[in-house]
């Protein structure tokens, strides 16, 4: 195989690997987050929070942020493999051009 095929093939398994996880983030995070939240209420353990955590939304920060990682991972791959396709088109007009 050739170095700019492979190049973009590994810029492509990159992207999937990321996109495979986010995925997988995006079902596993929203079971423990709900089993999460449904153990909390059945509890109720949301009565004893104190005010001033209710009210600057403190408890829903790490959900959030869990979510925010879920979508950050899958762009971070795709971004990555289209860096290296430009990369590998940048090269080649170099390489190319006699």
């Amino acid at each position: 195989m050739s170095a700019p095929f492979m190049s973009v093939w590994q810029g492509f398994l990159i992207m999937v690997c990321c996109i495979t996880i986010g995925f997988i983030m995006s079902f596993m995070g929203g079971l423990v987050i709900d089993k999460i939240v449904d153990t909390y209420q059945e509890n109720n353990l949301w009565i004893d929070v104190p005010t001033e955590w209710d009210q600057s939304r403190n408890i829903s920060f790490l959900g959030n942020m869990y979510m925010f990682l879920m979508y950050l991972i899958p762009v971070m791959g795709i971004l990555s493999f289209v860096v290296t396709i430009f990369w590998r088109q940048q090269y080649d007009a170099y390489l190319y051009r006699g």
